[in-house]
C-alpha cells in the first residue's frame, strides 16, 4: 500500500477473490518469476496458479504498463505455454483520436483491455470493464467497451475470459462487426453527399455559364442594336452634312445671288459675300454683315473696311437710314432683322425678351418690341 496506494491494494485482493472463485487451486499471489523458476527476471505475476498455468498480471496505472514488462511476459508465456490476462485499474480511456500506446501494449497481447473498479475492496460491488481501442477509417482512435458488469458475472473457463455465457473475445468480435459497419456506412454516406455535392456544384457551373452566355448574347444585341442605332444616326449626320454642303456649293455656283437666306457649310460655317469687293469668307473675316441693308449672304469684309471711299458709302447709308424715307421702309418690328425669321416674345433666366426663332442658328434678341 505504501507503493501503490489504497485503491491499487483493493484491486488486488478483488482479483484474488475472484480467481479463487474460478479455479480450483490456491492462488498465489505476487510470484517473482526467478523464484518460481520461470525466468531469471525478478518481474512478478500478480497472481499465479501453477497447475493451471493462469496468471494474472496487474498494472496499478497505464505508466506501469512499461514496454519491457509486456515483452517479456508474453515471451515467457509462450515459451511456457502459461495463459496471462493482463489487467489494469478504470482508468480514463479518453484518446482524443491518438494513439494510446499504454493501452495497445495490452490490446496487442489479448486483444483488448481489461480495466477493474475494486469498488474500495467490497467484492460483492466489484466491476469489471473490457474496453477495445478502435481506429476508425479516418486514422482516429477511440475508446470502446466491448463489456461492463459485476466481476461476478466474469469467469475464467479453460483459461478463457468469459462475460456470462459469451466469450469476450466473441463479444469483440461482435462489435467490430458493428464499428466497421458503422465506419462503412458513414463513409458511404459521405461518398454520397460528396457526390451530390459535386453534381450541384457542377450543374450550378453548367447554369451560371449558361447565364453568363446567356448575358453575353444580350450584351452583344444591346451593342448591335446601339451600333445600329449610332450608325443610323451617323448616316443621318452624313446626309444632313451632304445636304447642307450640296447647298453651300449650290450657293457658291449661283455666285451668292439669292440673298434670303443664311449659307453654311456642312461644319456650321457661316458664309459671306462682300456686297463691295464680292469677296466669299467665313463670317470671321468681315466687319458687318446681315440685316435689311447687306441681306442675309452679305456684308463688308475686313479689306474693304479699311478703305476710304468704302467708309464714305457706309456713312452715307448711314445717313440715309435715319431719313424718313428710310422708316417708311424699315423692316417689320416682328421680322428678325439679322436672318429674316420671325421674332416672338421668349423667356429666359433675366426675364422675357424678344428673341429669333431661328434660334440657335440666329442669335439676335432685343429687350422689347
Amino acid at each position: 500500500m505504501c507503493h501503490e496506494g489504497k485503491e491499487s491494494v483493493d484491486s488486488r485482493i478483488v482479483l484474488k477473490c475472484w480467481i479463487d472463485e474460478n479455479l480450483s487451486e490456491d492462488v498465489v499471489p505476487r510470484v517473482s518469476l526467478n523464484k518460481a523458476g520461470l525466468s531469471e527476471s525478478k518481474i512478478e505475476f500478480s497472481l499465479y496458479a501453477p497447475n493451471n498455468k493462469q496468471a494474472i498480471v496487474f498494472f496499478p496505472d497505464k505508466y506501469a504498463i512499461g514496454q519491457e514488462k509486456v515483452n517479456e511476459i508474453n515471451n515467457l508465456v509462450v515459451a511456457e505455454k502459461i495463459h496471462a490476462l493482463y489487467v489494469t485499474q478504470i482508468l480514463d480511456a479518453n484518446t482524443n483520436g491518438q494513439y494510446p500506446e499504454s493501452f495497445m501494449r495490452i490490446q496487442d497481447v489479448q486483444g483488448y483491455v481489461v480495466m477493474i473498479d475494486s469498488a474500495d475492496g467490497d467484492y460483492s460491488r466489484a466491476r469489471i470493464k473490457v474496453v477495445t481501442f478502435y481506429k476508425n477509417i479516418d486514422g482516429f482512435y477511440q475508446a470502446f467497451a466491448v463489456s461492463e458488469d459485476n466481476i461476478s458475472k466474469y469467469s475464467l473457463i479453460n483459461n478463457e475470459l468469459k462475460h456470462g455465457n459469451k466469450k469476450v473475445t466473441d463479444e469483440k468480435t461482435a462489435l467490430m462487426a458493428i464499428l466497421r459497419k458503422n465506419d462503412e456506412d458513414y463513409h458511404e454516406r459521405r461518398a454520397k453527399e460528396e457526390k451530390e455535392r459535386a453534381e450541384r456544384i457542377e450543374a450550378q457551373r453548367k447554369q451560371n455559364q449558361i447565364d453568363h452566355q446567356q448575358f453575353l448574347a444580350e450584351q452583344k444585341r444591346i451593342q448591335e442594336e446601339k451600333k445600329l442605332a449610332y450608325e443610323a444616326k451617323e448616316a443621318a449626320k452624313k446626309a444632313e452634312a451632304e445636304r447642307i454642303e450640296a447647298q453651300f456649293l449650290k450657293d457658291f455656283e449661283n455666285d451668292f445671288d439669292v440673298n434670303d437666306h443664311i449659307i453654311r457649310d456642312a461644319k456650321g460655317n457661316r458664309w459671306l459675300k462682300c456686297v463691295y469687293c464680292g469677296k466669299k469668307g467665313k463670317d470671321g473675316e468681315f466687319v458687318s454683315y446681315g440685316g435689311s441693308y447687306y441681306g442675309m449672304a452679305g456684308g463688308r469684309c475686313k479689306e474693304c473696311d479699311k478703305k476710304p471711299e468704302i467708309q464714305a458709302i457706309e456713312r452715307g447709308a448711314s445717313a440715309s437710314k435715319s431719313s424718313s424715307q428710310y422708316t417708311v421702309h424699315q423692316i417689320p418690328k416682328d421680322i428678325c432683322p439679322e436672318c429674316g425669321g420671325r421674332l416672338t416674345e421668349r423667356k429666359g433666366p433675366y426675364g422675357t425678351f424678344i428673341g429669333c426663332k431661328n434660334y440657335p442658328d440666329c442669335r439676335y434678341n432685343r429687350k422689347h418690341w
